[in-house]
């Protein structure tokens, strides 16, 4: 029986919410099976106790979730795709290159590049490790032919080896098992993020992601069509409440997060918070990415299971090692259901993005060094001491606000005064310090994240000078 709408005053739920939840739920519990037919839109409105407009507007909203299909002259039939449908790899070249979108760079990222190339820039904006933090590693030396060989136990999803050594990676951390078979080695993480964009969803469709977010700084999401909506972060993560009015009132197909020391805010999202957001989009048949780059480099915290150990049908997990080994690794890795993952791979292949065999056996080396354990804990300790300084500092401070990392090495510092506009963020860069701005990120409150990796003992002073020199420019008049 379908239970009628409350429409009174007391009601927590709009009408048309409360249909739209009754029908994911019959569907959930397998009372509506996948091709089913729903009820006529006159019958529903009856049982439901509302307007058949109502009624209407609730199978529509669901229509654009893709949990259900509606077909002209037959009816509302549940979608018998719970990831909505595959579509073969979609690549539109004439608006991916007409628009120039890789290569239309922001004027503040366009005039840091210049001035990073002077000494006396304190660079707390750039993503990565410094050189001197980096792990170094002994490689064997390899023969022309010995790489040939090795070329041979690779596949579509790339090196057996390094998948299984991510494997026990995440096994190790999580205590979560990953198949080989359910592993794509890639280019770098953002290169699994754009197979993702370009196999599952089409261009004008939109994304949720938090706010803020590194994910605006990508170009890739302009390249493939595809529209980013903003959901409000607190101390948790990610709000379930505003996330679900955003996916009603903007047809969002896909979320991306990054809960574990999040990009720019360093916030770690917790487990009760994790939960929401699987039921929530469990509940709208809404596909979860889970960026987690930052997995290994967690200092005191406990490591929380991951999105994609709480649901592994319905989260793309995706690794990188960029974050640790540098920016030369680039290798990256997706987790998925294997019919996502030859999704992927047949896009891989449209689009001939290969990954070259070095790296990949370069990277499975350094993991498989006996040292590696002890290197990673090395550059933690070095990380975490660096952030106990930067804390220091900070409980110093009366103009600016945030924390140091915890986990990761960004920290989201926030002020009352003047908002860091394009104009006051080059005269930053004039200053001699570049830190990332919030609207590069997607916010609009004065925010700026700072990579605490790159303060160290040599120069602490300068840095704090510096910010200083930030703190007068951007303070009220």
């Amino acid at each position: 029986m379908w239970d009628r709408i409350r429409k009174n005053e007391q009601a927590d739920k709009a009408a048309y919410i409360q249909i739209m939840e009754q029908i994911t739920e019959r569907i959930k519990k397998g009372v509506l099976n996948g091709g089913e037919q729903l009820p006529s839109e006159r019958k529903l409105a009856d049982l439901f106790g509302v307007n058949r407009s109502t009624v209407v507007r609730s199978l529509e909203e669901l229509t654009s979730l893709g949990v259900l299909v509606r077909k002209q002259g037959s009816g509302t039939f549940v979608n018998e795709e719970k990831w909505g449908v595959y579509a073969e790899p979609r690549i539109d070249w004439r608006n991916y290159l007409s628009q120039n979108l890789l290569f239309k760079d922001d004027s503040f990222v366009n005039e840091f590049t210049e001035r990073k190339k002077q000494k006396q820039l304190i660079d707390v904006f750039s993503g990565e490790l410094p050189t001197a933090l980096i792990p170094s590693f002994e490689f064997p030396t390899f023969s022309w032919s010995e790489i040939l060989s090795e070329e041979t136990k690779q596949d579509e999803l790339g090196y057996l080896p390094l998948r299984i050594a991510i494997g026990q990676l995440i096994s190790e951390i999580y205590e979560q098992s990953v198949s080989p078979r359910e592993t794509l080695i890639t280019a770098g993480g953002q290169q699994g993020m754009f197979l993702i964009l370009q196999t599952m969803l089409s261009a004008g469709e939109a994304v949720a992601v938090e706010d803020p977010s590194f994910f605006y700084q990508l170009p890739m999401f302009q390249a493939a069509g595809v529209r980013l909506y903003g959901v409000p972060m607190d101390e948790e993560g990610i709000q379930i409440e505003a996330l679900e009015e955003m996916i009603l009132a903007k047809k969002i197909k896909m979320v991306m997060v990054n809960p574990n020391f999040q990009n720019p805010t360093g916030i770690v999202m917790s487990l009760d918070r994790r939960k929401a957001l699987i039921a929530l989009c469990r509940n709208y048949q809404i596909p979860i990415v889970e960026d987690d780059v930052f997995a290994e480099l967690s200092y005191n915290k406990p490591t929380l299971p991951t999105l994609k150990k709480l649901d592994p049908d319905n989260v793309l997990y995706i690794g990188s090692f960029s974050k640790i080994l540098g920016n030369t690794t680039r290798i990256g890795w997706v987790c998925a259901p294997s019919h996502v993952l030859d999704s992927l791979v047949q896009a891989r292949k449209t689009m001939d993005f290969s990954v070259s065999i070095i790296p990949q056996v370069l990277a499975y080396w350094a993991l498989s060094d006996e040292s590696y354990p002890d290197k990673l804990k090395q550059l933690g300790v070095k990380l975490q001491q660096q952030a106990q300084h930067f804390q220091e500092w900070l409980d110093g401070q009366t103009f600016w606000q945030g924390q140091a990392p915890q986990g990761g090495y960004y920290s989201w510092l926030t002020w009352q005064g003047k908002s860091l506009t394009k104009p006051l963020a080059k005269q930053m860069l004039q200053l001699g310090i570049a830190a990332g701005p919030a609207y590069l990120y997607g916010s609009k409150e004065n925010g700026l994240r700072i990579n605490v990796s790159r303060i160290h003992q040599q120069n602490f002073k300068q840095f704090t000078e510096k910010m200083d020199e930030l703190e007068q420019l951007l303070k009220d008049e």
